[in-house]
């Protein structure tokens, strides 16, 4: 289950680091092989653009224009009267039909004032149908290059033939050839569902939510090592905004949202590390983040949440939807503390190289009313101590969220513990929610108003 502001986990098994991953590399990565949806006209261009490698973009919006709109709402003013009237038993027609009469113009009126114009929506479907290129898996994959080589020190390269066995695997889930001399894994990554979504009504914004899925593959044998896939709510802007700036809001949006993709993906599959299941249960309950992530010290984590998405018994991992809570801090520029790693209850003792990546994103409520990560303010790697100062002031009466994550050497390999924030622990497994990051709000300015 998953609602505006979380990070869907497609796919998602977490096995504890028993061993090194040097048997990952080298790496070959691949673009997935999509195939055009089958509602797809081969006439129209977004047929060529899948066949050349690219994900086009979809526009969704539950009113068309203001005619649409008119006639929705005019549909809903009847339906409205209908159930209204249903305990009228004979006079039932006597009173829908007055009522009807009434209330069917008026929510028309209704509705053709709060829809977006029927030309903003259009030209906003017929940009993303003929003037925009949609992503290209090609981009994602060489995202993923880029970061996976810097982060790991390893050969990582992207590989044009793959390969792929004749008659086995079909669509977008080909399989891949044995090939018994080689070492290393295959990671085939692509796009899914690129799509602009929202009411179209008035100034109200389409989100743009980005879909990609990442398997791996040992090489040797070309057997399936694991599957995982991401969705992610990226941006909202109204449509009108969409369309400004020769269209260069989206174009920039698509890149931020692959680039996203790539890194979670990348991290999942290769470099995150996570202590072994006995290590996890010492002293979870007196935690109020997981183990496996760096649990903050100033400002210190929430320790009340409210949740509806909660139906697990693990509260304390969790926050969100309808109830962030924010820790209240003084300074405007405040000094960022967090857990050293490695911990007691980590157990290895070989890490090497030890530092720490942080970010700091800005605030800000969308649509769905939930505080969420939307600009990246600040971001520092390679610190060596559990200590970060925020140098630019930031906004009295603000939120704001934070990340941090450890990087180390272990068993001759780069690898990163997870970014820290809260969990979605809904379905029984705790899944890392990238849009819930260390909550903190900003006090008022000296001599200001009250927040």
């Amino acid at each position: 289950m998953c609602v505006s502001g979380c990070a869907t986990v497609v796919e998602n098994t977490h096995a504890p680091d028993l061993v090194g991953r040097i048997d990952d590399y080298p790496v070959q990565i691949v673009a997935l092989r999509f195939v055009p949806p089958s509602d797809i006209d081969p006439a129209v261009s977004q047929h060529k653009l899948a066949l050349e490698g690219y994900l086009p973009v979809a526009v969704e919006t539950r009113s068309t224009g203001k005619t649409d709109a008119a006639l929705k709402y005019a549909g809903m003013g009847a339906l409205e009267c209908g159930i209204r009237s249903l305990g009228a038993g004979v006079y039932f027609p006597f009173i829908f039909v007055p009522c009807a009469v009434l209330a069917m113009p008026v929510m028309a009126v209704v509705g053709a004032i709060e829809a977006a114009p029927e030309a903003t929506v259009d030209a906003v479907r017929a940009f993303a149908a003929d003037n925009l290129p949609g992503a290209a898996h090609a981009v994602l994959v060489e995202l993923a290059r880029a970061y996976l080589a810097g982060v790991s020190g390893r050969q990582v390269e992207v590989v044009e033939d793959p390969k792929v066995i004749a008659g086995k695997g079909t669509g977008d889930r080909p399989d891949y050839s044995p090939r018994p001399d080689a070492a290393g894994t295959i990671l085939e990554l692509g796009l899914l569902e690129i799509r602009l979504a929202g009411s179209g009504k008035g100034d109200e914004p389409l989100c743009l939510h980005m879909a990609a899925r990442g398997r791996k593959f040992d090489i040797a044998t070309g057997k399936l090592m694991h599957e995982l896939g991401h969705a992610r709510m990226i941006e909202c802007h109204p449509s009108s905004e969409w369309l400004t700036e020769e269209h260069l809001l989206l174009a920039t949006a698509l890149e931020r949202g692959q680039r996203i993709l790539a890194e979670q993906l990348v991290d999942e599959l290769y470099l995150v590390y996570r202590p072994v299941a006995q290590q996890q249960e010492s002293g979870s309950k007196h935690r109020v983040v997981p183990l496996y992530v760096l649990a903050p010290h100033e400002p210190p984590a929430p320790e009340v949440y409210l949740d509806l998405r909660s139906i697990t018994g693990k509260p304390r991992h969790v926050q969100g939807w309808g109830g962030l809570h924010f820790v209240d801090i003084d300074s405007l520029v405040p000094t960022l503390r967090w857990e050293g790693f490695p911990r007691a209850f980590d157990g290895v003792t070989d890490f090497s190289d030890i530092t720490y990546d942080l970010r700091l994103y800005s605030g800000e409520v969308v649509p769905a009313g939930v505080a969420e990560p939307a600009v990246l303010l600040h971001e520092a790697r390679g610190l060596v101590e559990p200590t970060y100062a925020v140098a630019t002031p930031l906004k009295p009466c603000s939120r704001y969220f934070w990340t941090v994550r450890a990087g180390f050497t272990l068993n001759g390999l780069r690898r990163v513990t997870e970014w820290a924030g809260a969990y979605d622990t809904a379905g029984g497994e705790v899944s890392p929610s990238y849009r819930y990051f260390y909550p903190f709000r900003t006090a008022a300015a000296h001599n200001g108003p009250d927040c």
